[in-house]
């Protein structure tokens, strides 16, 4: 609260104060305490990341694929936008549902279907298949500019591969280490280990949108050497870092988990879904019925292209109209 000055005025270095104090802080939250999503979908993140690699407890691997990932983009009373990108994951990934919750599942899976029918289009609904990497991030050079973005390094982060081809190159860069290794695997723990010391290496990936179709994606590993350390192997990274690897499915859901109850089954979440489908489909419905069918269903015309005229014209009927669908 602004204090009076001795004369009763208003006090104005305690009110400038007090209103620096009470602004919102743009520091306040520390992302050397939190685990980082990086969508490399988004264009301003497509580049080149470096990262020391770190196991998840929570699946037990160094990365997490999940196929089949159905998505649809509407309105949302859960995000401060009021919309986003809905997100129906296989249903192992939810555990331990009730009877209820398991038909709510369905639900929402079956009327995505229908409307899938409709063939909407890619920015109202798609089907997707993610990776999930997580590491002590080292760089992060972004493709577009060529820029460094720094603020994230080394902080826990989660990198998420909205394509199968980072898994793909990974295959490929560990078989072909191996073979330059002449069969050797010794130097895979130096990369991929699960202890918080002794690393002296870490793994590269360059994730960027294909002139075409899809992504490119290409993934190398760098070590310690004569001429440079990429990461220090004397380094204990600490239990309360590692540890932020074992939330990444609660960080990928966002605002999709429930909070409240701190399991990835959001019921209110799930509802909501179910409706926004419901409603998009009848819109759907309505709009195939509105076409008109084409003008020439059904009508009956002269063949004109008989080779003998004394022959009679062949009649030949229009097929019946096609069943329409809107053009999404």
């Amino acid at each position: 609260m602004a204090e009076l000055n001795e004369q009763g005025g208003f006090n104005l270095d305690n009110f400038l104060a007090g209103l620096e104090n009470d602004r919102s802080k743009s520091n306040d939250f520390d992302p050397s305490k939190s685990l980082n999503m990086v969508m490399m979908s988004s264009e301003s993140n497509q580049g080149i990341v470096t990262f020391v690699p770190f196991m998840s407890n929570e699946y037990h691997n160094f990365y997490l694929r999940i196929p089949s990932v159905l998505e649809f983009y509407s309105d949302t009373t859960l995000t401060n936008s009021g919309e986003g990108w809905y997100r129906l994951l296989p249903i192992e990934y939810y555990s331990q549902l009730t009877d209820s919750e398991m038909d709510l599942y369905a639900q929402v899976k079956n009327l995505y279907n229908q409307v899938m029918d409709y063939e909407p289009s890619y920015t109202e609904a798609r089907i997707r298949t993610y990776v999930l990497l997580t590491g002590v991030q080292v760089s992060h050079v972004v493709n577009a500019d060529k820029s460094k973005k720094e603020d994230l390094n080394n902080c826990a982060c989660l990198y998420v591969f909205p394509s199968n081809r980072v898994v793909d190159a990974f295959n490929t860069a560990i078989q072909s280490k191996i073979d330059i290794m002449k069969g050797s695997k010794t130097w895979i723990p130096a990369v991929l280990s699960p202890s918080n010391t002794g690393r002296q290496g870490v793994i590269q990936i360059s994730f960027v949108k294909s002139a075409g179709a899809g992504y490119d994606a290409s993934v190398a590993f760098e070590f310690n050497g004569a001429l440079q350390q990429v990461v220090d192997p004397d380094y204990v990274y600490p239990d309360e870092l590692v540890a932020l690897f074992d939330n990444v499915l609660k960080t990928f859901s966002g605002w999709r988990y429930d909070k409240q109850n701190d399991k990835m089954f959001n019921l209110t979440y799930m509802q909501e879904f179910r409706d926004t489908l419901k409603l998009k489909l009848n819109q759907l419905m309505k709009q195939s019925e509105a076409l008109p069918a084409p003008e020439a269903a059904g009508e009956t015309y002269v063949n004109n292209n008989v080779a003998d005229p004394n022959k009679p014209s062949a009649q030949v009927v229009a097929p019946e109209a096609p069943a329409n669908k809107p053009p999404f």
